[in-house]
């Protein structure tokens, strides 16, 4: 887990991105990570080749024009998320 505000730099580019998985010390596509807002939590870690989920607990997924919720990894409850990561190898 790397904080951004912890690491002194906000996501508004790749960098904070690469830093967490230079310190997983793991490839790109198998880290995850799991934010509430598309533009820097979503498009700018894909960027980088990583796994993404948005998670929006008030987002109503029949509102959704244009993105496949299923493909894009879109939750809105705890445990639709706890499934999906659940059933993760």
């Amino acid at each position: 887990v790397l904080i951004s505000e912890d690491y002194g730099e906000e996501k508004v580019n790749t960098n904070i991105y690469f830093e967490a998985i230079k310190r997983a010390n793991c490839k790109p596509h198998n880290a995850i990570m799991i934010g509430d807002n598309y533009e820097r939590d979503i498009l700018i870690p894909q960027e980088t080749g990583m796994q993404t989920i948005f998670f929006d607990k008030h987002i109503d997924k029949a509102k959704i024009k244009g993105i496949d919720v299923v493909e894009n990894r879109i939750y809105s409850s705890f445990s639709e998320l706890f499934l999906h990561l659940s059933s993760t190898k």
